[in-house]
């Protein structure tokens, strides 16, 4: 009768065990998940004349004709769901990149992978699309670098 009752105690044990693990797994793959439905607070693209160097001239005049001057940039989630939307707007800023334009989107919702679409509404219209994992954006302090020729 001790032996069975050891016995018991060591299948209770380890059914209490295999329990345990479980719920340290649910827990695992709910917090995996939660992080990618979390809110970002704000994701920024950088959009960059890749014709223009380091010591360009930025003026808005230089830009007033080009795919740049009537650009958008449109934000979806892995669905394709729009989230969105904002113009370039004004002269680009010099950088040591070139001459750039910021568009910031705050609150975005949380999404696995995000669609960034750069569209032009010039003669012929022109539209750069892009995906971009949340990973690759948390890497880069949620900013991301687009280099588009005029």
């Amino acid at each position: 009768m001790v032996v069975m009752r050891r016995s018991l105690r060591w299948q209770l044990v380890g059914a209490g065990a295999v329990v345990l693990v479980g719920a340290g797994l649910i827990t695992a793959g709910a917090h995996s998940g939660g992080e990618v439905r979390t809110p970002i607070s704000g994701l920024t693209v950088v959009v960059s004349d890749a014709m223009a160097g380091p010591k360009a001239d930025c003026s808005a005049i230089d830009y007033s004709d080009t795919f740049f001057a009537a650009a958008s940039v449109q934000l979806r989630d892995e669905d394709g769901k729009v989230l969105a939307t904002a113009p370039l707007r004004g002269a680009p800023r010099p950088s040591n990149l070139g001459c750039d334009w910021s568009v910031t989107f705050a609150d975005v919702p949380g999404a696995s992978s995000y669609g960034i679409e750069l569209r032009g509404d010039t003669v012929p219209p022109r539209v750069h699309d892009y995906t971009v994992s949340r990973q690759e954006l948390s890497d880069h302090d949620w900013r991301v670098r687009i280099g588009v020729i005029r």
